[in-house]
C-alpha cells in the first residue's frame, strides 16, 4: 500500500532541489582530471596522452595537461612518463624493461594514477589501457591496481595490397604503380586516420604493404632518369603522401613494412634498356640500381621496414649471395648515426631459408624471417597445423609445427594468416580459435603476426551489398581486434575473456543478453569453414573458393590440411567397401560436425534477435551470414556422403550406394539453390580474386558467384542421375561393367 506524503509540499520540494544541485556539485568536483607529463615526452607518448584525455572527455570528464618533471601524483591527476625520465618509473616497471612497448600502471584509491612506460611507445599503450578501463567502469574511476604488461610478440599488424586482381603493368603478377584511379584509398587521409587510429587502439605496430616493385611510385631516382613510372606531379604528390604516413604510423608506434619482389625493376627502364622487368638471377646492372632504390628508400622515411619476397622470379640459386651482398649492405649503409635498425623480413616462400638465415642473420640482427601459418587459408588452431603424419602441408619443411619451431630458433619468425580464402565473404569472428592460434604460435616460438584482412584484394571495400559500400575496418571489427589482442596477450583467463567479448557484442548491438548469444554465434560459426579445409578440400591455395562448394571430382582429390590424424573422402571409400573400422576423424564425423556448430551459431543468433536495439542493418546482415555458413555446412554434409557413397559404389559394385548418392547429390543442389538466393541478395560475389587463378570450384571471372555455379551443380546431379538410371535398370550387368570414377563426370552407355 502506497503511503500518503506527510508535511508542507513546497519544502518537500525544496530539499530535493537542494540535494539535487549538492549531487551535481559533487559530480562536478569529481569530474575534473588533470593529466600531468614528464617535460621531455615523444611523440608516441604524446600520441597516448591525447586519446587518454579524448576517452576521459567522452566519459563527461573536464581534463587539463601540464607539463612537469617528477614522479609526484595528486588526488585526481595522472601522471605519464618513461623510465628514462624518473627512477620511480623506471621502479614501478620492474622486469617489463625489456621491451620498449612494456608499461606499468598504478591505480591508487585517492582517484589518481600513474603510467610508467618501459619507452615513449610502452607510454602510449599505458594510457591506452586506462583508457580502456575507464571505459569498461562506465566512466566511474577504475578499483585500485597494479598492474604490469608487455606484447607477446614483437611485431603485430595487419597487411593492405597496393594490388589488384588483374593483371599488372606488361602482365605483371604484382606490379602496379601507385595511382589515384588505381587505388583511390591509398590517397583518402581521413581513412588512413581511421585506419591508423584502430591499429593503435588495438596496439598493432606494424601495416604490411605489398607490392611487386614500389620504389618508382615513392621515390625519385635522378642516377636513373629512365626509371621513372609515375608522372612528376603525381610523383611528388606520392612522396609528400608517403612521408605522411610514415611520420602518422610513428606516432602511433607504428611500422610501415614495404614489400616487394625479386628481381623486379622498374618497367620503364626495362622498355628503354631493353630488359626484361623480372630477373631470374643478379647482374651488375640490376645489383647497382636495386642497391640505389634500397637505400633511397631508408633514407626518405626513416620509420620504415622493408619485407622481400625472393622466390617466384629469382631463382633459388642466387637468393642467398643476393641478400647478403646487395639488399643488407643497402640498408646499412643508408643509415644515419644513432639511427636504429629497421626490421628487415623475409618470406620463406620458394628461398632456401635456412642457408640464408645462417648467412644474413650475423650480418643484420633485427631480421624477421615469415612463414605462412596455414598456407592461404585459415584450417587449423595450430601454427602448422594437426599431428597427422601424412596431413597434407603447402612447404617441405612443415611437419607438426617442427618446421616453425626451427625457423623460430633460427630469427624472430612472423607467423602469415595468408589469404584466408576459404572465409570469404563472411564475417569470420571466433575470439576462443584465435586466442588458441596465437597461444600455439607463442609456444611455437613465433615472435610476430602478419595478418591479412578477409577480403585482401578489394581493400577497403567488403562484398556486401550495400550502398554506400561497407567498410571491411568496420565491418569486420572482430576479425582485427581478435587477432590484435591475442598478438599482445594470448594467456588470458577464458572466463574473462567471454565477458570482455560479450561486453564488446553488447556495445555494438545494444543489449548484453544479445551480446552473449552474438559471441556463441560466431563461435560456433567460426569453426565451420576452417573444418571443411582440414577434411575434404581439393587445395588449400587461394584457388579454391571454399563456400562456393566443390564438384564431386575434387571432393574424390581432396586431401586433409593441417589436420589431425583421419581419413580423406578416398580412403573413407576404401575402408568402408574393406569393411574396415572408420577413424573418428572421417569425412561424415567432419561433415555432422560441420552441420552442428551450423544449426547452433543460427539458433544463438536468432535469441539475439529480439534483444538487439542498435546497429540494426548490420544485425541482420550477421543473422543473413549465420544463415549462408548453415547452409555451406548443410550443403557440404550431403555432398560429402553422396561423394563417399560414390566412391564405395564404384569399388564394391553395391547399388544401395549408388541410389543414396544420388539422394545425397540432390539434397546438396535443393541446399545449393536456398544459398545461392540467399547470397545473391547479400553478397556481389563470392571471392575476390576474379582472375582464372582461382579454378575451383569452377575457374573465375566466369563463375564469381552461387547463382553461376548452381546451373554446373544441377548439370552434374542430371549426369550422375542418368548414369544411375542406366544402371539400376539393368541390375544384373552391373557386375560386368567397367566402373571407375568417370561414372560422376562422363555419360556411360
Amino acid at each position: 500500500m502506497r503511503q500518503r506524503s506527510t508535511g508542507n509540499p513546497a519544502v518537500h520540494w525544496a530539499i530535493i532541489l537542494l540535494a539535487l544541485q549538492q549531487a551535481a556539485a559533487a559530480v562536478g568536483e569529481d569530474r575534473t582530471m588533470k593529466i600531468v607529463v614528464s617535460p621531455a615526452i615523444g611523440a608516441r607518448a604524446t600520441y597516448g596522452v591525447e586519446q587518454l584525455q579524448a576517452a576521459l572527455q567522452r566519459l563527461g570528464y573536464r581534463v587539463d595537461v601540464e607539463r612537469a618533471a617528477g614522479l609526484e601524483t595528486p588526488a585526481g591527476a595522472i601522471r605519464v612518463g618513461t623510465a628514462s625520465q624518473s627512477e620511480g618509473f623506471r621502479k614501478m616497471l620492474g622486469g617489463q624493461t625489456e621491451t620498449e612497448e612494456g608499461f606499468a600502471l598504478a591505480i591508487r584509491p585517492d582517484r589518481s594514477a600513474v603510467v610508467a612506460g618501459a619507452g615513449d611507445a610502452g607510454a602510449l599503450y599505458g594510457c591506452l589501457e586506462l583508457a580502456e578501463r575507464l571505459e569498461a567502469a562506465a566512466g566511474q574511476f577504475p578499483e585500485p591496481a597494479e598492474f604490469r604488461d608487455a606484447p607477446k610478440l614483437r611485431l603485430r599488424g595487419p597487411c593492405l595490397g597496393l594490388q589488384r586482381p588483374e593483371p599488372g603493368m606488361d602482365g605483371s603478377r604484382y606490379d602496379y604503380c601507385y595511382l589515384p584511379e588505381t587505388f583511390p584509398w591509398f590517397y583518402d587521409r581521413a581513412v588512413w586516420i581511421k585506419y591508423l587510429d584502430l591499429l593503435a587502439q588495438h596496439r598493432f605496430n606494424a601495416v604490411y604493404l605489398w607490392n611487386g616493385h614500389p620504389f618508382t611510385s615513392i621515390l625519385k631516382l635522378p642516377k636513373y632518369p629512365d626509371a621513372q613510372e609515375v608522372a612528376t606531379p603525381q610523383l611528388e604528390a606520392n612522396i609528400e603522401l608517403f612521408r605522411w604516413l610514415t611520420a602518422e604510423a610513428d606516432r602511433r608506434n607504428i611500422w610501415i613494412i614495404q614489400n616487394c619482389y625479386n628481381i623486379h625493376i622498374s618497367h620503364a627502364m626495362a622498355r628503354s634498356r631493353k630488359l626484361p622487368f623480372a630477373h631470374r638471377k643478379p647482374s651488375p646492372l640490376v645489383d647497382e640500381y636495386m642497391a640505389y632504390c634500397i637505400g633511397q628508400f631508408v633514407r626518405e622515411y626513416p620509420h620504415v621496414g622493408l619485407m622481400m619476397c625472393l622466390g617466384e622470379d629469382l631463382d633459388d640459386r642466387y637468393d642467398v649471395d643476393w641478400y647478403t651482398r646487395v639488399v643488407i649492405p643497402a640498408v646499412r649503409g643508408s643509415l644515419q648515426d644513432g639511427q636504429p635498425l629497421p626490421p628487415l623480413v623475409v618470406r620463406s616462400h620458394s628461398t632456401p631459408i635456412f642457408e640464408l638465415l645462417g648467412a644474413a642473420k650475423p650480418l643484420y640482427p633485427n631480421l624477421y624471417v615469415e612463414s605462412k601459418y596455414n598456407n592461404e587459408t585459415l584450417a587449423s588452431d595450430e601454427v602448422g597445423g594437426g599431428t597427422d603424419p601424412v596431413t597434407t602441408r603447402h612447404y617441405a619443411f612443415e611437419k607438426d609445427g617442427d618446421g616453425h619451431r626451427r625457423l623460430a630458433q633460427e630469427a624472430f619468425l612472423v607467423t602469415n594468416i595468408h589469404c584466408v580464402a576459404n572465409l570469404e565473404p563472411f564475417r569470420w569472428g571466433s575470439p576462443d580459435f584465435v586466442r588458441r592460434a596465437v597461444r600455439s604460435c607463442v609456444g611455437t616460438g613465433v615472435k610476430g603476426l602478419h595478418l591479412y584482412p578477409l577480403r585482401y584484394w578489394e581493400w577497403p571495400y567488403s562484398a556486401d551489398r550495400a550502398e554506400p559500400r561497407l567498410l571491411q575496418l568496420e565491418r569486420d571489427w572482430i576479425w582485427f581486434a581478435g587477432w590484435a589482442r591475442y598478438a599482445w596477450n594470448c594467456d588470458r583467463d577464458q572466463a574473462a575473456e567471454e565477458a570482455f567479448w560479450t561486453r564488446q557484442f553488447a556495445a555494438k548491438y545494444g543489449s548484453p543478453e544479445a551480446g552473449r548469444f552474438l559471441l556463441d554465434a560466431y563461435e560456433r560459426s567460426g569453426e565451420v569453414m576452417p573444418r571443411v579445409v582440414r577434411s575434404f578440400a581439393v587445395t588449400s591455395e587461394n584457388y579454391l573458393a571454399s563456400t562456393l562448394g566443390q564438384t564431386l571430382p575434387q571432393l574424390f582429390a581432396s586431401k586433409r590440411w593441417y589436420s589431425p590424424p583421419g581419413e580423406t573422402v578416398a580412403q573413407y571409400a576404401e575402408n568402408e567397401a574393406a569393411g574396415r573400422t572408420h577413424l573418428p576423424e572421417n569425412p561424415l564425423a567432419a561433415a555432422e560436425s560441420l552441420v552442428r556448430d551450423g544449426e547452433a551459431a543460427l539458433a544463438a543468433a536468432r535469441k539475439a534477435q529480439p534483444l538487439v536495439t542498435r546497429n540494426q542493418a548490420e544485425f541482420e546482415r550477421v543473422l543473413s551470414d549465420t544463415e549462408a555458413v548453415r547452409l555451406v555446412a548443410h550443403f557440404y554434409r550431403h555432398k560429402v556422403s553422396a561423394a563417399a557413397d560414390g566412391l564405395t559404389f564404384v569399388r564394391t559394385r553395391d547399388l544401395a550406394r549408388l541410389e543414396r548418392c544420388v539422394a545425397e547429390l540432390a539434397r546438396s543442389v535443393e541446399v545449393y539453390r536456398e544459398l545461392a538466393a540467399l547470397c545473391g541478395r547479400a553478397y556481389l560475389d563470392c571471392a575476390g580474386r576474379h582472375d582464372p587463378g582461382r579454378r575451383y570450384p569452377y575457374p573465375a571471372p566466369k563463375y564469381l558467384v552461387w547463382s553461376d555455379v548452381l546451373p554446373e551443380f544441377e548439370a552434374e546431379l542430371a549426369l550422375v542421375r542418368r548414369n544411375a538410371e542406366k544402371v539400376l535398370k539393368d541390375r544384373q550387368a552391373v557386375s560386368t561393367r567397367e566402373l571407375s570414377e568417370t561414372f560422376f563426370t562422363e555419360p556411360i552407355r
